[in-house]
């Protein structure tokens, strides 16, 4: 049974922005890969066609989930047992993949 999501405003960007990854996930030459987001996205009961609609804000997630992790990811190379704190997150899985490495991991 799919979970039913009523949401609006400020908190439907967290649904849209989790979509947009998961879409992009999908994809055969996918830029990002988020098996979690494809998993909660198919769990949700929720009409998408309003994401579908938004090129400019699925493109921008996906450039900013590129360039971000980059950057989390090489700066964790070199510093161990770090904390990473994820403001204004949303849906953001990203944790997954960091907390692998011996880090802590915090989102607000």
């Amino acid at each position: 049974m799919k979970e039913k999501v009523n949401v609006t405003g400020v908190p439907e960007t967290m649904v849209q922005t989790l979509y947009a990854r998961a879409k992009e996930t999908k994809k055969q030459n996918a830029k990002i890969k988020d098996e979690i987001a494809v998993e909660l996205v198919e769990k949700l009961d929720y009409d998408f066609s309003k994401a579908d609609k938004d090129s400019a804000m699925t493109y921008g997630v996906i450039a900013r989930t590129i360039v971000l992790d980059r950057m989390v990811r090489q700066y964790l190379e070199k510093h161990e047992n770090t904390v990473v704190v994820n403001i204004a997150c949303g849906l953001d899985t990203s944790c997954s993949e960091y907390l692998e490495q011996n880090n802590s991991f915090g989102e607000m």
